[in-house]
């Protein structure tokens, strides 16, 4: 069993095996420790993580629309077919994680650590490749990146 508070600051125990498809919309995980929880096909719409340490986590067909993960630990995370469309992610760490499918339409993804993340089939912006904010994100020769999409051009930055 772990706490998380809702905005309201009103306590709320869950054990980390209830989290499949639950509803944590609006809910405040700021620097919640969820290490290894499975999250998968959650809504957390507009959900704080901010700075939650969400190593390992399920987070499989999630939902993340304007959730707040500046600074979250995401690495080894499958967020696979998530929907993160305007998630601010900035200086999140997604080393390892699998981005494979996942929306990011109107992401702020600036300073993000991406090296050895999987981002085939993602969708950086669904209408708009020239319009994702990739400004200081970090990635690596072991990033997979979307067919024809040229992060330099976005401003990430090539780490050896």
């Amino acid at each position: 069993m772990w706490t998380i508070y809702r905005q309201s600051d009103e306590p709320l125990l869950l054990p980390l095996d209830s989290l499949r498809s639950a509803r944590l919309d609006g809910f405040n995980l700021h620097r919640a420790s969820l290490r290894g929880a499975d999250l998968g096909g959650a809504s957390l719409i507009r959900a704080d993580l901010r700075g939650a340490d969400l190593e390992a986590v399920n987070l499989r067909w999630a939902v993340l629309i304007q959730a707040r993960l500046a600074n979250a630990w995401l690495a080894d995370a499958d967020l696979g077919e998530a929907i993160l469309t305007g998630a601010h992610a900035a200086g999140a760490d997604f080393q390892g994680a699998n981005l494979t499918g996942a929306v990011f339409t109107n992401a702020d993804l600036d300073g993000a650590d991406l090296r050895q993340s999987v981002l085939f089939g993602a969708r950086l912006d669904c209408l708009n490749l020239e319009r994702a904010r990739l400004s200081g994100a970090v990635f690596d020769a072991s990033t997979v990146w979307p067919a024809d999409f040229n992060p330099l051009k976005h401003g990430a930055l090539s780490v050896h």
